[in-house]
C-alpha cells in the first residue's frame, strides 16, 4: 500500500504553486484549500514508481484550472530531482 506517500504530496504542492507563480495566478484561500486536499487524494493514489508524483502534477494541475504546458518544465526537472 502507498499511504505514506509525504514526499509526492510536497512535490506535486510545489510544482503547483511554482506554476501558479510563474504564470502570475493568484490562489484564493478556497483553491489553496481545494489543492490540499486534492494533493493528499493524488498522494495516496500515487505509485511508489519513479516519476509517479510528475504524472499526479498533471492531474493536480489540471484540477487547479493551471496552465498544463507548466508540466514541459516540471518534468524536464523532474529528472535530475527524481
Amino acid at each position: 500500500a502507498t499511504i505514506n506517500m509525504s514526499g509526492s504530496a510536497i512535490y506535486m504542492t510545489v510544482a503547483a504553486i511554482f506554476v501558479a507563480n510563474a504564470w502570475h495566478v493568484d490562489l484564493t484561500l478556497l483553491e489553496l484549500g481545494t489543492m490540499g486536499f486534492t494533493t493528499f487524494l493524488l498522494a495516496v493514489a500515487t505509485g511508489g514508481i519513479p516519476g509517479g508524483a510528475a504524472v499526479s502534477t498533471g492531474v493536480l494541475l489540471h484540477t487547479m484550472g493551471l496552465p498544463i504546458e507548466a508540466m514541459a518544465i516540471i518534468l524536464a526537472t523532474d529528472r535530475i530531482t527524481d
